[in-house]
């Protein structure tokens, strides 16, 4: 594999962020990231953060 098609695997995840991004910005929504509405697995801080059950510990540093 040489540098250009390594991070080929995060192209769909990031296009889908972005136009998700773009639309909550047209919208005037607030802005929110869900993993599971763009597709994105493994993602289980963002899913228990979205849920309001992220660790207290992780919440004060963010």
């Amino acid at each position: 594999m040489d540098q250009y098609t390594r991070p080929s695997f995060l192209i769909k995840p990031v296009l889908a962020a972005l136009r998700d991004y773009e639309q909550q910005l047209k919208t005037g929504n607030q802005l929110t990231f869900d993993p599971v509405k763009l597709g994105v697995e493994n993602a289980d801080y963002w899913e228990k953060r979205n849920e309001g059950t992220e660790d207290q510990g992780v919440k004060k540093i963010l």
